[in-house]
């Protein structure tokens, strides 16, 4: 799809400095556009009355708002990145029975190399080392 650079910052402001900016393929974002636009050149763009033309405006105002969005992803703090991968992997885990609240940091910590620091100021990558469950606080590296 071309489209003049004028037309495209009417709904990404400084559309020139996404240039290069990559959607991992697999991801879901990559996925919904992939389906959108497969279904645009596909179904839409092969009709000969005016749908095509009103499409371009919604396909351009998507494409926009798929690079802000991943533009957002990249600058989110590393922090809050860990914060995101943790609380998808307790997410997937769930319907675990064998999971527990007390389970969780000991879990997290292991999977995510993140220091278990202990009421008795202990600190160091979690290797089973706080006796007291309710004792242990996990922090990021």
């Amino acid at each position: 799809m071309i489209v003049p650079i004028e037309r495209f910052e009417s709904v990404l402001y400084n559309a020139e400095t996404y240039e290069g900016l990559r959607l991992p393929g697999g991801s879901n974002l990559a996925t919904l556009l992939g389906s959108y636009l497969s279904t645009l050149t596909n179904s839409v763009m092969t009709r000969n009355d005016n749908t095509p033309f009103d499409a371009i405006d919604v396909t351009l105002e998507l494409l926009g708002a798929a690079f802000r969005a991943q533009r957002r992803s990249l600058t989110i703090a590393p922090r809050d990145q860990l914060f995101a991968r943790i609380s998808d992997d307790i997410e997937t885990r769930l319907e675990d029975a064998n999971l527990s609240p007390k389970k969780i940091p000991k879990l997290m910590a292991s999977r995510f190399d993140i220091f278990m620091r202990c009421s008795a100021n202990r600190a160091g990558p979690y290797q089973g080392g706080c006796e007291d469950d309710d004792s242990c606080v996990a922090e990021p590296n």
